[in-house]
């Protein structure tokens, strides 16, 4: 299991962003990444998601799309980083058989 980095601001502060990559290899630029819509209300539009999948293009990240797992079936085992992007991530229980 990899790390988990925990934030109620994303990657706003640049202490975070910077945090947050230097656990990450050399190579990180080609990692997939997963951002999770779901548990976000008006996710079609939420500006925290268009912001955090700019703010991973910007960090140059060549793979990242949004994963709506309410109206997709998606193997998360396929993404090196997964990012929740508010809400409720209780709401994935049914999604996800959680152990």
């Amino acid at each position: 299991m990899g790390a988990i980095i925990l934030t109620s601001c994303g990657f706003i502060n640049d202490l975070v962003k910077n945090t947050f990559l230097q656990k990450l290899p050399s190579n990180f630029i080609h990692m997939n990444v997963g951002i999770i819509t779901t548990a976000s209300e008006n996710k079609e539009k939420n500006h925290f998601a268009i912001k955090v999948y700019n703010d991973f293009l910007q960090m140059e990240f060549t793979n990242v799309q949004f994963l709506d797992i309410e109206k997709e079936e998606v193997n998360l085992e396929e993404f090196s980083i997964i990012y929740i992007n508010g809400g409720n991530p209780f709401l994935f229980n049914t999604f996800f058989k959680i152990k």
